[in-house]
């Protein structure tokens, strides 16, 4: 079994609040869930209101099929993100 984790971190260039910052995240999240079927999570700097960090997992019976929706997901996010990607960092690992 392979287990891929991506973590993705987004700069709002124009937020004035939490309130704007969540109501962006919520739309991708929403984008990416109803895509994917998969959860997009918040997972640090939820009481910024400029950055945020993004994380999501997936599990397959296959390398190669872990690392091609891996970067599918990861396609869509950069293609979708009104906002600027400023890190991705992501990794398969055999379990």
């Amino acid at each position: 079994m392979y287990v891929a984790a991506v973590k993705i971190k987004i700069r709002f260039v124009i937020s004035f609040s939490l309130k704007d910052k969540r109501m962006r995240l919520r739309s991708l999240k929403d984008k990416f869930a109803s895509k994917f079927k998969v959860q997009l999570t918040e997972v640090e700097l939820q009481d910024n209101k400029n950055f945020a960090i993004l994380g999501f997992s997936l599990v397959s019976g296959s390398y190669s099929v872990a690392e091609g929706i891996e970067g599918k997901m990861i396609a869509y996010i950069e293609d979708t993100c009104e906002d600027e990607i400023v890190d991705i960092d992501s990794y398969i690992e055999k379990f």
